[in-house]
């Protein structure tokens, strides 16, 4: 593909476009699917004139994964990754390991980054249209969005909460510092912007005048929400009043998930429905509230923007217009959607565990690439039917993008 055959649109977008990232978010946790808890009344409360996708989903169980895939329209697999170590001071380097690392400091854990993914994100297509561009982000004591690693180039201005006073560092600071740069936005110029939260991803903290309601790993999980809700509500009421002003859409959704249980909590390790169902919304000129049940994707939200800006952009993307899933137009009625995760060993960077699923919203067959196993599910459920029935549409689907993909391309 030649970016360069691309045309450039001569007049400028019909709107600017905030999307909203949001990390471990298990969509049945909210208050979006009437859950035990009303955790999150102020992001309800928008989505009553929102598209708020019943069956919303992510690419992958990982950050890393997730994030490069929404922002290039296409399933990780796809991509081109770069090794990076995760060391004891939670830094990220590069290979050769022993002449990056500090003195004391050993490797941890092994990620992918697209480093040197060649294929342009989202905010290179916006950009290229005239549209200015700002990230403001909180990837917690990571690097996975430090402006230096390089996940997430091209954008006009790039924030990270490292550079907060360290109090600061949470969601009441992050919705602070968004609210303060979407007051500083271009009045002349359409833009996008792209905030991601970080509170309910581990570890667990403490937040005083929220709701507490236990000491176990869902209560604690629950406290997060609620004290991410609270703030993600101000920085959305910052949004509803710009929209007085200028045409915005706006974009909800979180990375992943997170696996729950009575001692702890996890994510990237498994492809089960509490880590891939992500809360995924729409609230864009033109579309009105709903409730949509059909199958969504993260992976839908890159060539929905470019839809909705009248940008011109690729035609490789693994995602559709998102309101083609609200009309569930023909594309859409008979549609598979992909999810992975895999796992580099900390030190050979080769891959340890690789899963795969191919779900229709009825059936999931998740496969086992290590152990060569296969386990095919009523989708929610986590009874095996292999032995009972066959789902050869979601087999063949499978197969299909594996020969395409066949392995996983890392480099150094």
């Amino acid at each position: 593909h030649d970016a360069a055959d691309v045309p450039i649109p001569k007049t400028p977008s019909p709107m600017s476009v905030v999307l909203i990232t949001v990390d471990s978010v298990v969509a049945k946790r909210t208050s979006l699917f009437e859950g035990e808890r009303d955790t999150t009344p102020n992001l309800k409360r928008w989505a009553e004139k929102a598209a708020s996708f019943q069956r919303g989903y992510s690419t992958a169980a990982w950050t890393s994964l997730a994030m490069s895939s929404l922002f290039r329209g296409l399933y990780p697999r796809r991509l081109n990754w770069t090794r990076v170590y995760e060391t004891s001071r939670l830094r990220l380097i590069r290979a050769p390991i022993k002449d990056n690392l500090r003195k004391g400091e050993r490797v941890r854990a092994a990620f992918g980054m697209p480093r040197n993914e060649k294929l342009k994100p989202l905010q290179w297509w916006l950009n290229r249209r005239g549209m200015y561009s700002v990230a403001v982000v909180d990837d917690g004591k990571t690097e996975f969005m430090a402006e230096h690693v390089g996940g997430f180039p091209g954008f006009d201005r790039y924030l990270v909460s490292d550079t907060l006073p360290r109090r600061k560092r949470n969601d009441a600071g992050l919705s602070t510092r968004a609210i303060k740069v979407l007051g500083e936005l271009p009045k002349d110029q359409e833009f996008f912007m792209w905030v991601h939260y970080f509170g309910p991803h581990l570890p667990d903290d403490t937040h005083k005048g929220v709701t507490r309601f236990g000491e176990t790993p869902a209560d604690l999980y629950d406290h997060e929400l609620v004290f991410m809700d609270k703030h993600l509500g101000r920085f959305l009421d910052a949004i509803e009043k710009l929209e007085a002003e200028r045409p915005i859409a706006v974009f909800m959704t979180s990375d992943h998930g997170e696996h729950i249980t009575k001692t702890g909590r996890s994510h990237g390790t498994r492809l089960n429905e509490a880590m891939i169902h992500a809360p995924l919304l729409m609230r864009a000129p033109g579309v009105p509230g709903s409730r949509p049940e059909a199958l969504a994707s993260i992976v839908d939200i890159m060539p929905t923007i470019l839809a909705l800006t009248e940008t011109p952009g690729p035609s490789y993307f693994d995602g559709v217009d998102l309101r083609d899933v609200i009309a569930n137009t023909d594309a859409v009625k008979e549609r598979i959607l992909l999810a992975e995760t895999w796992h580099l060993n900390r030190d050979s960077g080769q891959l340890k565990r690789d899963l795969i699923t191919a779900f229709d919203g009825k059936h999931k067959l998740t496969k086992d690439r290590i152990k060569q196993t296969r386990k095919l599910t009523e989708q929610g459920s986590e009874r095996n039917l292999i032995d009972e029935l066959r789902a050869p549409h979601l087999e063949r689907a499978m197969d299909r993008y594996l020969e395409a993909n066949s392995a996983t391309h890392l480099e150094d």
